[in-house]
Formats: C-alpha cells, structure tokens, sequence
C-alpha cells in the first residue's frame, strides 16, 4: 500500500519534534534557576505527583484538620528527608520501584475507599511519604552536582513550594464536595491510582525474579 507524502512528511515532522536532545535522570534543566528547576522536576516526576495529588484528594474528602496537616507536613517531611538524604543515604533503584509502587497502592486505595483515617494516621502516613522522597531528590541533587557542579539543596526548596501549592489547590477541589456522584468520580481517580502502583509492585518482583537468577 502507498503512503500518501503528506503523510510521510507529517510523521517526520512529529518524529524530529518529539525527539529528545538530551535525557535527564532526575532533575530537569530550566535555565531559569535552581529553584524552578526543582518545581520542573516536581511537575514531570509522576511517581511523585500522582501520590501527592490522591494524598490532597483524600485529605479534602476527610475534612479541614486533615487537609490542613497533608498541607504543612508534607513539604515539611520533605525538605527534612532532603537534609537526611545529605550524609549519602540512597535506596537502590530497584528498592525505589518497589516503595513507589506501594505509595500508589496505599495513596490511591485510600482515596478510593474514602474509609474514615484518623488525622493522626494520615500525618504519619505522609510523613514518611515525604521522608522517603526527600531523601530520593536529594540522592539526584547530589549526583546532579557531583556531574555537573550544581546547586546543591536549593532546588529542593522548589519542590517544597510545588508540594505545597498543590496540596492546596488540590485539596480545596476535594474538601466542599458532598454530592455522591462527585466524591465517586473522584474515588474512581484513587483507583486508576492504585492500579498503576500494583503494575509496579508487580514489575518490581518481576525484576528482583530477574536480579536473583
């Protein structure tokens, strides 16, 4: 069958737009400084965004108290997890996987179980959520400035303000919501989640399989 040139050419096109110059592991380049850096990195990072996003979902569904301790100890773990993540501390990669794909098991089946956590629970819940990917950022800073003599810490304080306004925002579309087609709508959200953490988990023993041959 002929492909009409058009075609042809289009697809060339796509191909030289959508090819990548250059690949980077963890954090993204803006130009625009090491603070934007770090939201950039935040906001194309999905092991770290689509946790963060059901977290706030899930914290507006409960209620003010605990939106408001997802809002403050999150990006607080954070940072503290990036100052621990300073003395060299790093999971393996393999390791990583499998701690992501089980943050997305238990973020998104909280949020689509809307079961009642208490507050206390919540925050030590995400605590170690923060902890846990402060120290990962950090173990990227870090290689990041060893390769390329960057900035150290200070994108993580870009991450902070990213983690921040989006549990606001994103808590605050969650928190009035009462009407029960729209708390499911949301709960289904957590699901899609939460399948995307049992594809890892799955992957993750599939690659320890894998390793232990």
């Amino acid at each position: 069958m002929r492909i009409p040139g058009w075609t042809r050419l289009a697809s060339t096109a796509g191909f030289l737009v959508l090819a990548p110059r250059a690949a980077e592991a963890h954090l993204v380049s803006t130009g625009l400084g090491p603070v934007y850096d770090g939201i950039f990195h935040f906001l194309l990072s999905p092991d770290e965004l689509f946790p963060v996003i059901a977290f706030s979902l899930f914290a507006g569904l409960r209620g003010r108290g605990h939106a408001r301790c997802v809002l403050f100890l999150l990006p607080g773990a954070w940072l503290l997890g990036g100052i621990v993540g300073t003395y060299g501390l790093a999971p393996t990669a393999l390791a990583e996987q499998a701690v992501t794909g089980a943050v997305f098991l238990l973020a998104g089946g909280l949020l689509a179980a809307d079961i009642d956590v208490p507050a206390p629970v919540l925050a030590a819940i995400v605590i170690a959520f923060g902890l846990t990917r402060g120290v990962v950022d950090m173990a990227g800073l870090l290689a990041g400035t060893e390769r390329s003599g960057g900035t150290g810490i200070i994108p993580l304080v870009g991450i902070d303000v990213a983690v921040f306004v989006l549990v606001a925002l994103t808590a605050s579309l969650s928190l009035p919501l009462q009407v029960t087609w729209m708390r499911v709508a949301v709960r289904y959200a957590g699901s899609c989640i939460s399948a995307l953490g049992l594809l890892l988990v799955g992957w993750s023993i599939h690659m320890a399989q894998l390793a232990s041959r």
